[in-house]
C-alpha cells in the first residue's frame, strides 16, 4: 500500500514538471519586464507642444526660472532626475548655478548617452566632499539629483554682454530604481530677457570721492538689476585702472585690462582687494609730497543672464595713493577689568554701560572693577589664586557718532557705535583702509595662545628680533584678552599689542598696558598711618591741617604719611586712591573739611571697601 502512494506521488510530480515545461516553451527573460518611468513638468511658464502651452511659444519669460517637475513609475521607484539646458541649435550649455556640465560624457550612463547624449547638469553625490569643485576629476560627483526643482538662469545675452530675446530649451529625465530611464525627456522651452543691470563701486569704508588712500583698500561693488520679481544676483563684477592727470583727464597708455573679481580662494565676488603687491597693484600717486596723478577704477557687472552694465563716469571711484599711513592701536581702559577675591564690586549700577564679568562667592554676585591707579602711576590690583584679567583693545577711528547727514565723528569711545573707520596715527585722516590683524606681546614675550601655538605662520618677528603672535580681526580671541592662572602672577606685567591694517603696516608704536598685582598684605604685616588731604583752599591752611594732625598723632611711634588728594592720577572712573596702597597702612585717614562743597570720598567706595575687607 505505502508503495503504491509513492509511485501515484512520483508521478504526479513529473506530470507537473512537463506541464510546466511545455507552458515555457519560446518564453525567456524574467517573468514581468521593467516599465520604464514618466515625467513631466508641473511648472506654468514657458511652453512645449502641448495644447495648453503651444500658444505661448512667442511670449518672452524673465531669464531666471525655477522649474519644477514630476516622475511615476509603475512597477517601481523614482531614484533620481537629470536636467540639461540647450540653446537654439540643440547644444548643450552651462548656466550661472548649474555652470558644471558633463559636456563630454565622462560620467553620464550609456543608455543615457546612446538616448539623449551629453551635456547633463553635474551634481555632488551624497556625502560627497563639496570643497573639490565639481569639475575635478576626484570629485564624487553624478548626473543625478534627488531634487524635483531646478533654478536655471537662461541666457539673454550676446557675446557682448548685449541684451536680446535667446531662445532656450530646458530638458529633465528620470531613472528608476532598475536603472531604466524615462523614453520621452520633458521640456520646455523659453524666450528669455533681461533688463540692463546698473553697477556701482566704492570701497568698503566709503567712496573716497578723490581723497587721499593708503597703499591698500578694499573695492566693494554692488548692482541693482530691473528685472522684476527675482533677486539681485550678479554673475560677475569686472572693474579696470588708469591713471589721471590732476584735471582729471586719462593719462595715455596706463589704462590696464578688464579683471574679475572671481576668485576660487574667496567667494565673496562683491569685495577685491588692492594694494601694492596684488595683481593689479596700487602705485603712488603723490611723490614727494605732491601730487602727481590720481587714480581711477571703472567697474561693470554681468547678471545672471549675461547681461553687461553701461560703463560712465558714475560706475567709477577716483582717489590718490600716498605712502606713510599707518593705523593707531588703542586701549579701551573702559573695557578692562580685573576680578578676583580682593578685587572686584559688589553693586551694578542703574544704567551700566557694559556687561561685567562675574562671579559668585557665598550666594553674592561679585562684579569685575577697573584697575585702580597707585602712587607710581600704574594699573593695580590686589591678587588672589582665582584672579582674571581682561583686557579690551581696538583702533583709533573704530567707534563714534553719526550725524543726521549720515557723514560720521569718531570719539574713539567703545561704548558709542561701531563706525569702523581706520584714521592716520599722525593726522587723524581716514586713509579708507580696515584693520585685518592684531599682533600681541606679553611680558616681553610673544603672547602664547594654544589654537595657534604650532602654527609658525601666525607669529611675526621684527628686525630687531622682537616676537609677536599674530591673530586675525575675528580669531576666537575678539578683541579682548583674558588673563589668568600663571600669567598673573603677583609682581609687574606689561601687555602690548598694535593694529596691521590692509597695507600689511602696523602701527609703530604699539599700545602698552602695564599693570600691577600685589599679593594680600595680612594685618600683622601692616605698619603706619596714612593721612588723605582731600582739602582744596590755601597753603597757609594746609599748614594748620598739618599742624592739628600731628598734634593729635603725637604720642604714635610709627611713619605717618601724608599726601595730597588732588595730586593723585584718577582712573577712568574718577579713583585716586588704590587698595594696594591702602593695605600698607594700619590706619588710614581721609580729611575733608570743605566749606563751600563735599569731598571726593564718594569716588572712593570700591577701594575703601576692599581694603576694609
Amino acid at each position: 500500500m505505502q508503495r503504491k502512494r509513492i509511485k501515484i506521488l512520483v508521478m504526479s510530480m513529473m506530470t507537473l514538471a512537463i506541464v510546466f515545461m511545455i507552458a515555457g516553451c519560446g518564453k525567456s527573460g524574467s517573468l514581468k519586464a521593467n516599465q520604464a518611468p514618466t515625467i513631466t513638468i508641473t511648472s506654468y511658464e514657458g511652453y512645449d507642444d502641448s495644447d495648453l502651452l503651444k500658444p505661448y511659444e512667442d511670449s518672452l519669460f524673465v531669464f531666471q526660472q525655477k522649474i519644477y517637475w514630476h516622475a511615476t513609475d509603475p512597477d517601481g521607484v523614482i531614484s533620481g532626475f537629470a536636467y540639461r539646458v540647450l540653446d537654439n541649435a540643440g547644444n548643450p550649455i552651462s548656466t550661472p548655478g548649474n555652470q558644471f556640465v558633463d559636456m563630454a560624457g565622462d560620467i553620464t550612463p550609456k543608455n543615457v548617452l546612446d538616448k539623449y547624449g551629453p551635456g547633463w547638469v553635474m551634481h555632488y553625490m551624497p556625502n560627497a566632499n563639496q570643497d573639490i569643485p565639481l569639475d575635478n576629476p576626484e570629485a564624487r560627483r553624478s548626473i543625478w539629483t534627488n531634487k524635483k526643482y531646478a533654478v536655471i538662469n537662461f541666457p539673454a545675452a550676446d557675446e557682448n554682454g548685449e541684451p536680446m530675446v535667446k531662445l532656450s530649451k530646458f530638458e529633465v529625465i528620470a531613472i528608476d530604481n532598475r536603472g531604466d530611464i524615462t523614453q520621452e525627456a520633458a521640456w520646455r522651452k523659453f524666450q528669455a530677457t533681461s533688463a540692463r543691470p546698473r553697477c556701482f563701486i566704492s570701497t568698503t569704508r566709503g567712496n573716497p570721492g578723490g581723497k587721499e588712500v593708503g597703499s591698500g583698500i578694499r573695492l566693494s561693488f554692488a548692482m541693482h538689476d530691473f528685472d522684476p520679481f527675482i533677486p539681485e544676483l550678479p554673475f560677475k563684477y569686472e572693474f579696470k585702472m588708469l591713471k589721471v592727470d590732476t584735471d582729471t583727464l586719462a593719462i595715455a597708455g596706463t589704462e590696464t585690462d578688464w579683471f574679475n573679481t572671481v576668485n576660487s580662494d574667496d567667494p565673496d565676488i562683491e569685495t577685491f582687494l588692492l594694494t601694492r603687491h596684488t595683481n593689479p597693484g596700487l602705485t603712488y600717486d603723490i611723490v614727494d609730497g605732491v601730487l602727481q596723478t590720481r587714480t581711477r577704477i571703472l567697474a561693470r557687472v554681468y547678471d545672471m543672464a549675461g547681461v553687461m552694465s553701461t560703463v560712465s563716469d558714475s560706475t567709477s571711484i577716483l582717489f590718490a595713493v600716498k605712502d606713510g599711513f599707518r593705523p593707531k592701536t588703542l586701549l579701551y581702559d573702559q573695557k578692562s577689568y580685573a576680578l578676583g577675591d580682593h578685587h572686584y564690586q559688589d553693586y551694578e549700577e542703574d544704567n551700566p554701560a557694559d556687561v561685567l564679568p562675574f562671579t559668585i562667592v557665598g550666594g553674592e554676585t561679585r562684579l569685575a572693577t577697573h584697575f585702580f591707579f597707585d602712587l607710581d602711576d600704574n594699573y593695580s590690583a590686589i591678587n588672589s589664586a582665582n584672579m582674571k584679567v581682561f583686557i579690551r583693545w581696538g583702533w583709533s577711528g573704530e567707534y563714534g557718532t553719526v550725524n543726521i547727514s549720515g557723514s560720521t565723528n569718531p570719539t574713539d569711545d567703545p561704548f558709542d557705535l561701531k563706525i569702523d573707520t581706520v584714521l592716520d596715527r599722525d593726522t587723524g585722516a581716514n586713509y579708507f583702509s580696515e584693520i585685518t590683524h592684531f599682533d600681541l606681546r606679553y611680558d616681553d614675550m610673544e603672547f602664547e595662545y594654544a589654537p595657534y601655538a604650532n602654527d609658525p605662520s601666525r607669529y611675526k618677528i621684527d628686525p630687531d628680533g622682537k616676537k609677536w603672535l599674530r591673530i586675525p580681526l575675528y580669531s576666537p580671541m575678539g578683541q579682548t584678552v583674558v588673563l589668568t592662572s600663571n600669567k598673573v602672577s603677583s609682581g609687574l606685567h606689561k601687555f602690548e599689542v598694535r593694529c596691521v591694517d590692509l597695507q600689511d603696516e602696523v602701527d609703530p608704536i604699539p599700545a602698552v598696558f602695564n599693570f600691577s598685582l600685589q599679593p594680600p598684605k595680612p594685618l600683622a604685616q601692616r605698619e603706619g598711618i596714612l593721612i588723605i588731604d582731600d582739602e582744596t583752599d590755601t597753603p597757609v591752611m594746609d599748614g594748620g591741617i598739618d599742624s592739628n594732625y600731628a598734634y593729635m598723632l603725637s604720642d604714635y611711634t610709627g611713619s605717618i604719611t601724608t599726601i595730597k588728594y588732588a595730586d593723585l592720577p584718577k582712573d577712568y572712573r574718577h579713583r585716586r586712591l588704590s587698595p594696594t596702597d591702602l593695605q600698607n597702612y594700619k590706619l588710614v585717614i581721609y580729611h575733608s573739611d570743605r566749606s563751600t562743597e563735599g569731598g571726593n570720598l564718594t569716588y572712593e567706595n570700591d577701594s575703601m571697601s576692599l581694603f576694609l575687607n
